[in-house]
């Protein structure tokens, strides 16, 4: 069984790196695979309920993410998971915004692994044992025998819904005995046409590797929690970016440090307002973006266990750096005072203004009055760069300014290689 990792560069210049046994084997085996380069997500859940607070999987995804914001502008850089490569990856802040900023540019362009398993040749209790707990145990959309895990890519639709993305690609890997709908799906049926429909045209590295699992074996590949995610005998196709480099790279594209600096100086948070009509469409603005802001607010400080009538009141520190006194506490001056975390409005007649409005100190936050703001204004930190002085809609109707950056100190422009793009469903 070959074992060894072969490479080429695709169209895109980046680099695929295809397991041994992939390319050997795969399609001899007694799998089908197939591609979908449009699939609905909401085909893909069958608008699963996933919990009783949440009407849908999308809301509950916009909620997450907003979260991962206020835990961290409430609780500090040490409470969210950076630091520790292995905590909590898909909820810390730094990272979920490095995977978001990437699909806003470059859409999803590593399709999601989508395994249906014949149920019928399982009873109930080896079905349960047989699928990870954060798999979605849903009736697949593709037959009514058959049922569904996503593997790679399930958090990625988390980021979809947050990005306002409806359709993603996916792969479909079934057994060679398997009856099903397919129909607008292409068959891959060799590595030649593996490679000429998926991999060729992702615009991120990938790596290919084959995961057979079954009892008592040795997992390929060295995943020891992967056997939980199919049952026995069913082998797994992974497409995904190799080596977990997402991880590292999200940290090296915006070190946290530097970003949290700049977090701090922005609170109290200034908001400005721009063409407003009236008083009263200023003061229904105003009011509509307070009242998320409080909710979410108050969620955090509940998840922190404190009360925002305690204002003074910190954070606790954390255990280990009061068992162990030989270990500095390093990030207790960067955190925000909660009495500063509030929200200042301001009416603007010129948006070329508002780094010097705002005393070149820390992000602050332009909308136009005729924006609804449905989502959370919070929502836009997710589209911040602490190396970029502005992140803006396509009609300029929503933009979160940096204006520590040193080219608001030479211009008042907007020069485009300083700026990143915010999704226009903001406006």
């Amino acid at each position: 069984m070959s074992r060894d990792f072969r490479g080429y560069i695709n169209k895109h210049k980046k680099y695929i790196s295809i397991f041994g046994e992939v390319e050997d084997n795969y399609f001899n085996g007694t799998l089908k695979l197939f591609y979908k380069k449009d699939m609905s997500n909401n085909e893909l859940l069958q608008y699963k309920k996933v919990d009783s607070a949440y009407s849908s999987f999308k809301n509950k995804a916009i909620q997450e993410l907003t979260t991962c914001v206020y835990n961290l502008i409430v609780g500090g850089m040490d409470f969210d998971g950076w630091i520790d490569y292995n905590c909590s990856k898909d909820e810390n802040f730094f990272f979920v915004k490095s995977i978001c900023q990437g699909i806003a540019d470059k859409g999803v362009t590593i399709p999601l692994g989508v395994h249906l398993v014949d149920i019928t040749k399982y009873d109930n209790l080896q079905w349960r044992e047989l699928l990870s707990e954060y798999n979605f145990n849903v009736t697949s959309p593709f037959d009514s025998n058959h049922n569904m895990t996503i593997h790679p890519g399930e958090n990625k639709l988390r980021y979809t819904y947050f990005l306002n993305i409806d359709k993603v690609p996916i792969y479909l890997e079934c057994e060679q005995s398997s009856k099903i709908n397919t129909d607008g799906f292409i068959e891959i049926k060799s590595m030649d046409e593996l490679k000429e429909k998926v991999l060729d045209n992702s615009k991120e590295p990938i790596g290919v590797v084959w995961m057979e699992v079954g009892a008592g074996e040795e997992l390929l590949g060295g995943r020891e929690n992967y056997g939980v995610d199919f049952p026995n005998g069913i082998r797994g196709l992974d497409l995904t970016t190799p080596g977990g480099s997402w991880i590292q790279e999200s940290w090296l594209s915006d070190y946290p440090v530097k970003y949290y600096k700049i977090l701090k100086n922005s609170f109290p948070l200034n908001i400005y307002i721009g063409n407003a009509k009236s008083d009263k469409e200023y003061i229904d603005r105003i009011e509509k973006i307070e009242e998320k802001f409080e909710i979410n607010l108050q969620k955090s400080a509940k998840h922190f266990g404190f009360s925002f009538n305690k204002l003074n009141e910190l954070p606790e520190v954390p255990s280990k750096w009061k068992e162990n006194k030989d270990e500095a506490y390093p990030f207790l001056s960067y955190r925000i005072n909660r009495k500063d975390i509030k929200l200042h409005f301001n009416k603007v007649d010129n948006l070329h203004d508002i780094p010097k409005l705002n005393g070149h100190r820390g992000f602050c936050i332009y909308t136009d009055c005729d924006v609804e703001w449905e989502r959370d204004i919070f929502e836009l930190f997710y589209f911040t760069n602490s190396d970029k002085a502005f992140s803006i809609t396509e009609n300029n109707k929503v933009i979160i300014f940096n204006t520590e950056h040193p080219m608001w100190e030479f211009t008042t422009e907007f020069v485009a290689n300083f700026g990143m793009a915010v999704p226009q469903h903001y406006e």
